[in-house]
């Protein structure tokens, strides 16, 4: 059977497009040889499948999932009869690996290993044949040894061959088996399993057809004969004798053991597996897989921006026409005349001194104009910032302080109800969307705003009358007062202290504004609570709810605030390093595979390593005359003994059962 190696490391690595370690594929690639391209696709569908009943959702191929995997499947070219080249298993290597080395001479001696195989074969007078002979030269040296010929074809010459279904006598199937090693390309081998049984189920007649085809290299001259016989070869029939002379070093007889191999071979089920802790099965849920990324938006090209730019101001213009239409109601209302324009500073000297980010509905409707508002949520903003600014700045405490509260609370309430009543929510929508894409794309300026909307009373400082491009500049943020546009104002305006209709505030300071706001009582506060958030002298906030859908938004008022509050906010969110200790509690280290063993918080084992190593040394040399086939049943006994104390810690009566197995076959090497 021929090996596919590099077929298997891109299926695995194209397959499950998921981790797989390099060890495990170089691993897979030497336990799969005779698989096809199906069985490597089939087998690693399969491993994922495994590994996802394993450990979801964290996907890993373990070496684990492909081994359990393998076992569950079958390859093509083993579907009809087990495949001749099979390597050597791990636990077999320290006492079968010396045997396989010591073959592997003579096996190439006999094989050619250029590329003009057939060239070779046919300079060479004879045909090449080799025996091994002896225990377990059937069932793994010779398994080994056509396992690290992965150029060549294998063809096996057995009795269950010669009574297979598709042969209709013996002599039809031994012409058969020949037809196809004539047929290799690159060089075969023909494997005669039991070499001693063959002949006597082939007979007279078919034993001198097997000679005959032999002799005249009905194989071809590409052709190596690899037999295996349990038997010493003195004891095979002459006629086989002919096939292997002993004048041509073709025969290899597996030896007895040696007292290094049977130690190193014993010692791990022995000394090491008995020491190590039980498993401890872990039922923790698997961590959560995080979330994939979503797609990017599909590129849009030129057209297709221009027309959902168009779309987008078509939106926003209803939008404007609906703002202006609210704001002019709530303008025309005689109860908030006092919040239609801004607070005069000349009368109202302390006013920036508390209220850091002024707002009335002259400012609003000016935004409007200037496209300043993407959705009604950003409009009624604005709206909370006004109520909020009047609830700062006019503790209760008279009488005129109580009513411009009312009135703020009172335009809060029209403004919220005008908006819900008379606007569409899917309207709001999609304005909302709006306003979030053009935040992505960086589009702080709107390319429907008019070039004419400055004039030479609002000229922003830095403006080029000179340029036809307006949208450039920049406008007049929240409340804020453009100082040309004040210098240039001649007419004093009409403030409400001069029409008598509410006391003169007293002038005060920022300071004695802070001491009485401390003195506000606990009824008082409570009133104020559904309505606002009062800062306390300290600098933090209490915030409280409202009754309406969404609570007031203050907007951080300046850049300084804002600086101290982002790092706060780090210095919270922020990791710990890793040299300080926090006080959450950590996480077992524990895989997810189901299993895994305690390392230093498990109970430690019971059992005396000194009765171990007596079970080992005191009968490593008396193994030796047991045979290399006795090893590895004894190997498989003492495996199930120790595997039926892996779920304890308590194995002191683990010593001497190991020492009553290892008597038992001490008693057959005696016989």
């Amino acid at each position: 059977m021929q090996g596919y190696d590099g077929e298997c490391l891109m299926s695995v690595e194209g397959c499950t497009r998921c981790r797989t370690r390099p060890r495990t594929l170089g691993h897979v690639a030497d336990v799969t040889t005779g698989y096809g391209g199906s069985d490597l696709k089939a087998l690693c569908s399969e491993a994922v499948l495994r590994a996802l009943r394993r450990v979801y959702p964290q996907v890993e191929v373990r070496l684990e999932d492909l081994e359990s995997a393998i076992a569950g499947m079958v390859a093509a070219g083993a579907r009809s009869a087990p495949p001749p080249a099979r390597r050597l298993p791990a636990h077999a290597l320290p006492l079968l690996g010396p045997q396989v080395r010591a073959a592997a001479p003579m096996l190439r001696a006999i094989v050619p290993s250029h590329a003009d195989s057939v060239k070779a074969s046919e300079e060479m007078l004879a045909p090449s044949a080799l025996l091994i002979s002896g225990e377990c030269a059937e069932s793994h040296i010779a398994p080994a040894l056509l396992e690290r010929l992965e150029r060549f074809t294998v063809r096996e010459l057995s009795v269950a061959t010669l009574h297979s279904a598709l042969a209709f006598t013996q002599e039809q199937a031994l012409i058969s088996v020949f037809s196809e090693c004539r047929r290799a390309e690159r060089g075969c081998v023909l494997f005669v399993r039991d070499v001693a049984a063959v002949w006597a189920a082939l007979g007279a007649s078919g034993g001198a057809l097997l000679l005959q085809l032999w002799r005249t290299r009905a194989a071809g001259h590409a052709t190596a004969l690899l037999a295996t016989a349990a038997q010493e070869p003195q004891r095979l029939p002459v006629e086989l004798q002919e096939l292997f002379p002993a004048y041509k070093d073709c025969v290899y007889t597996v030896r007895e053991p040696t007292a290094a191999e049977v130690i190193a071979f014993l010692k791990p089920i022995i000394t090491e597996t008995p020491l190590l802790p039980p498993v401890i099965e872990n039922n923790e849920p698997p961590p959560p897989l995080p979330r994939a990324p979503p797609p990017p938006p599909p590129r849009e090209s030129a057209e297709e921006v221009a027309r959902r730019k168009r779309k987008e101001d078509y939106k926003l213009r209803e939008l404007r026409i609906f703002l202006r239409d609210i704001c002019r109601k709530l303008a025309s209302n005689r109860r908030f005349y006092k919040f239609t324009k801004p607070v005069d500073l000349e009368e109202v000297t302390d006013y920036l001194d508390i209220i850091k980010q002024p707002m009335d509905l002259e400012t609003m409707m000016t935004k409007v104009d200037m496209h300043k508002y993407n959705c009604a949520k950003e409009f009624l903003d604005d709206i909370d910032l006004i109520c909020a600014n009047a609830l700062e700045y006019n503790p209760d405490r008279t009488s005129s302080d109580k009513q411009i509260r009312h009135e703020a609370c009172s335009l809060r309430d029209h403004a919220h109800a005008l908006i819900d009543v008379e606007m569409d929510s899917d309207f709001e929508l999609e304005c909302q969307d709006i306003a979030r894409k053009r935040r992505e794309e960086g589009a702080v300026e709107d390319n429907d705003l008019p070039d004419f909307i400055y004039t030479a009373s609002n000229l922003p400082e830095g403006f080029d009358s000179t340029a036809n491009d307006s949208k450039n500049i920049r406008t007049p943020q929240n409340g804020e007062k453009s100082e040309s546009h004040s210098a240039k104002r001649k007419r004093r305006r009409m403030n409400a202290w001069s029409k008598g209709l509410v006391v003169k505030r007293p002038k005060t300071s920022h300071k004695s504004f802070k001491d009485a706001s401390m003195a506000i009582t606990d009824e008082e506060s409570k009133e104020n609570k559904p309505i606002t958030s009062t800062p306390l002298p300290n600098g933090s906030a209490t915030s409280s709810g409202s009754d309406d859908d969404a609570p007031l938004r203050r907007p951080p008022a300046d850049e300084s605030l804002l600086a101290a509050a982002a790092h706060n906010a780090h210095t919270l969110d922020s990791p710990p390093k890793s040299g300080e200790k926090t006080p959450s509690k950590t996480s077992p280290k524990k895989r997810n595979s189901g299993h895994d063993t305690n390392s230093g918080d498990a109970e430690r084992v019971s059992i005396s390593k000194a009765e171990l190593d007596n079970v080992l040394y005191k009968n490593a040399k008396a193994l030796r005359g047991v045979g290399p086939a006795a090893l590895l049943e004894l190997h498989t006994q003492l495996t199930q003994a120790v595997r039926a104390y892996s779920a304890t810690c308590e194995r002191e009566r683990l010593p001497s059962e190991m020492a009553a197995i290892v008597a038992r076959y001490l008693q057959l090497a005696r016989k």
